[in-house]
């Protein structure tokens, strides 16, 4: 009885009016749904379930957890900041269940990059420059910086087609390195990313349309999956710039991002699948026309140029 008379109180005079000052529309529940939350089983911490409609009809279910302050649920220990908190967690566990990632792919890439060293199998050069590489970039060493500042670490505007994201390849391939036959080489490697089966199945259904106006209200994936149009931007595919020691060969960078980035995207369910060949790589040492992206004419150019340079 005690419990039930808290139920209302709280649901009445807090948890309603925040509701409906957001504009959304509350139903009570045919009966208090009441369950012990703590490790201890006190009847103090108790969770609330309210219901939410929602604009499409449906109802939803609001988490209600023991308030900030570890008090005593009741009209008196709930602030504002309380049911914000429990909203943004139960909309959170609902994106999740939407096949909305915890985290959008470019802060998963940055943050997979910002400590990325490549590696090598068959040759202990690579693996030594790498490791010197490392060193000097936690001593904050000038050519390491310049090395990292010239690779492209956040990718933007993946959304609006902007697949080729160059980074700084006059920095890197010109960057002076103080050691032992260590030279920079710099690479254009590409990934392609798609999310797993079961966190957005419609990826992989018919496709749709691509063209204005946009459903905004949809899920990013439905975006962003491939479509049958020809003329149309490739959002689920990038590629950016990478600077490396010359020494690491093409197949070793990409093995060493396969690794890297595979492990970072499988935590949020999305699949990426890393691919670089040589000629997807220059360096100022090498006696040949640079085609680092062969569907580029810029770049192409660009590196034609730079093989001139001695």
């Amino acid at each position: 009885m005690i419990l039930t008379v808290i139920y209302c109180c709280v649901y009445a005079t807090v948890i309603v009016p925040a509701f409906v000052a957001n504009g959304l529309e509350v139903d009570f529940p045919s009966r208090p749904t009441v369950g012990l939350k703590s490790d201890t089983r006190s009847e103090l911490d108790q969770q609330l379930v309210p219901e939410i409609k929602q604009q499409n009809g449906q109802s939803r279910s609001i988490a209600v957890f023991p308030t900030s302050s570890e008090k005593a649920v009741g009209p008196e220990n709930i602030t504002q900041d309380d049911l914000d908190l429990r909203q943004t967690f139960d909309l959170t566990n609902e994106q999740r269940q939407a096949g909305q990632p915890s985290q959008w792919l470019s802060k998963i890439f940055s943050d997979a990059m910002w400590t990325f060293v490549p590696h090598s199998k068959s040759k202990s050069k690579c693996n030594l420059q790498a490791r010197l590489y490392q060193q000097h970039l936690s001593n904050n060493t000038h050519w390491a910086i310049r090395m990292l500042d010239a690779s492209l670490i956040v990718p933007s505007g993946i959304i609006a087609g902007a697949g080729q994201q160059f980074g700084h390849p006059d920095q890197c391939i010109h960057t002076r390195v103080p050691l032992p036959d260590f030279r920079t080489k710099y690479c254009l490697p590409s990934a392609q990313f798609s999310p797993y089966k079961g966190l957005y199945p419609d990826f992989y259904n018919k496709r749709t349309r691509d063209w204005p106006p946009y459903d905004m209200e949809k899920n990013i994936w439905d975006f962003i999956r491939p479509r049958d149009q020809l003329i149309r931007f490739t959002r689920h595919s990038f590629s950016w710039g990478l600077c490396i020691p010359e020494s690491c060969s093409a197949e070793d960078i990409q093995t060493s991002l396969n690794d890297t980035l595979s492990r970072a995207f499988a935590k949020h369910q999305i699949h990426i699948q890393v691919n670089l060949t040589e000629l997807q790589c220059y360096s100022v040492s090498e006696e040949k026309m640079c085609l680092v992206c062969t569907d580029s004419s810029i770049l192409s150019g660009y590196c034609s140029s730079l093989s001139t340079k001695k």
